[in-house]
C-alpha cells in the first residue's frame, strides 16, 4: 500500500480524533459531574479506545465493510456529544471573560 495514498484518510481520522475525544470527555464530565481521577481515568480510556479503532481502520485489522459504519458513528458523536462538550470547553470561558471586562 502507497502510504501517500492513505495518509489522506489516517490525517482526517486524526483530524477527527482530535476534535472527538476532547468535547466528548466533556460532556460525559458535565453529566455524570465527574472531576479529578475519573475525569483523567475518562480521557484516558476515551482517546485510547478511539486512537485504537483509528489505527485498527488505518491498518485493516477492520473489514472495510464496517469503515462506512465507523466514520458515521465518529461524525455523529462529533455533531452531537462533542459539540455540547466543546460549548463548555471554550464559550463558557470566553463568556465569563466578556462579562467579567465588561463589569
Amino acid at each position: 500500500m502507497d502510504p501517500i495514498a492513505s495518509f489522506g484518510d489516517f490525517s482526517l481520522s486524526l483530524l477527527a480524533l482530535s476534535a472527538l475525544v476532547p468535547g466528548v470527555v466533556q460532556t460525559v464530565k458535565e453529566l455524570l459531574g465527574w472531576e479529578g481521577t475519573k475525569a483523567r481515568a475518562l480521557t484516558m480510556f476515551v482517546g485510547m479506545a478511539f486512537g485504537g479503532l483509528f489505527y485498527a481502520v488505518d491498518q485493516n485489522l477492520i473489514p472495510a465493510v464496517a469503515h462506512p459504519w465507523i466514520k458515521l458513528a465518529v461524525f455523529t458523536l462529533m455533531s452531537g456529544p462533542a459539540a455540547m462538550g466543546f460549548y463548555s470547553l471554550l464559550f463558557k470561558p470566553l463568556k465569563a471573560f466578556v462579562e467579567d471586562r465588561a463589569a
